[in-house]
């Protein structure tokens, strides 16, 4: 779950209303509280998790000296020169106790170097991961970082204009790895300039509302995508976390079962659907579709936007409709799931998870 916007250092309490200036995001609870691995609490369990992973997948992928040299890492090098942290991550640092490390190489603690490299592990057995993790190394103020605080509530939050995720060192591996992943999509968005800070003079108050949710929606999308992709390299342990309702009570009543469900129903009719963007399509339909999702989501955005509640439809109206069919663009598979089936509004006029995955629409 993410509570979010772009931060701008430029910006003050005064000038913006108090979600474009705190830029939190927040992934909560989620069925993943009691994720599959059962590694959570292991300062390093690396030796742990490369026996689980099929031989193709126990080295990263590799990049040629002339790709590194021309853009930079885009992988986790354990051998890599040591990084100091920025100056933005002290505030970070002081609450995680110091266990922070960049996304691309070791940073000055272990433990958390241990655990950064342990995630990207997984994670780099999803192509959509890959390319996450890739943007989130060439972030544009250098490398982010993950940092890991026993204190937070929820799974994990990503800050805009910060580059830094953190993630509960409470949770899981396996929970983890799957909010890295949707921590990581609200990375890319802000990269492409899809934030509410971006976009305040772009969007009014009631398009601002559908963006806070079709970020979201987004998100839980991608991360899906890449936790069926991992299940589906030999590493399980992330989508059955996800897939479960166990643990769904620790959400403020959000159980993600039902995407990853409306996801893998759509994946399993066809294989096809894992790329072209049908079962991402169906997620974002399901996500929208639980009961409580967005009535949570719309308090979570008045309580800190600044603005007064309005009455706003749950499907966004024709004119936000382009800016919102950005958010489905997975250059991985040189697709967009949102605006190939028409944008986002033609997907919720659907009557369920299956319909929206295929709607009646020709791009």
């Amino acid at each position: 779950m993410r509570l979010s916007s772009l931060y701008n250092r430029g910006t003050t309490v005064k000038d913006q209303p108090a979600f474009m200036v705190q830029a939190r995001s927040v992934l909560l609870g989620s069925a993943l509280a009691l994720g599959a691995l059962g590694l959570g609490g292991c300062t390093s369990v690396s030796n742990v998790i490369q026996p689980m992973l099929p031989d193709s997948m126990k080295s990263a992928p590799k990049v040629t000296a002339e790709q590194d040299a021309a853009s930079g890492p885009t992988t986790y090098d354990p051998t890599a020169q040591r990084l100091d942290p920025p100056r933005n991550l002290n505030r970070f640092l002081a609450k995680a106790d110091g266990q922070c490390a960049p996304v691309t190489g070791p940073g000055p603690n272990d433990y958390a170097n241990g655990k950064v490299h342990d995630i990207y592990s997984i994670l780099s057995t999803s192509a959509i991961g890959r390319d996450q993790w890739a943007n989130a190394a060439q972030y544009k103020t250098g490398p982010a970082w993950i940092c890991f605080n026993k204190n937070m509530r929820g799974h994990g939050a990503y800050y805009n204009g910060e580059g830094v995720l953190v993630l509960n060192d409470r949770s899981t591996m396996a929970a983890q790895i799957a909010a890295a992943s949707h921590e990581l999509a609200h990375l890319t968005q802000e990269l492409e300039g899809l934030t509410p800070y971006a976009l305040r003079n772009v969007l009014d108050e009631e398009g601002l509302l559908h963006l806070f949710f079709a970020q979201e929606a987004s998100a839980e999308a991608l991360s899906v995508q890449a936790l069926w992709e991992m299940k589906e390299s030999g590493f399980p342990g992330p989508w059955h976390g996800h897939n479960t309702f166990q643990g769904c009570r620790s959400t403020p009543g959000i159980c993600y079962k039902s995407v990853s469900d409306a996801f893998a129903r759509v994946a399993k009719d066809n294989p096809d659907n894992v790329t072209n963007g049908a079962a991402m399509r169906a997620a974002v339909y399901a996500w929208y579709d639980h009961p409580v999702t967005v009535s949570t989501y719309r308090s979570m955005f008045f309580r800190d936007s600044g603005f007064a509640p309005f009455k706003a439809s749950k499907i966004p109206g024709y004119a936000d409709n382009e800016i919102l069919g950005r958010l489905g663009e997975v250059p991985t598979y040189r697709i967009n799931f949102i605006e190939d089936a028409g944008g986002l509004r033609n997907i919720l006029l659907q009557e369920s998870p299956r319909k929206a995955a295929f709607p009646s629409y020709k791009p």
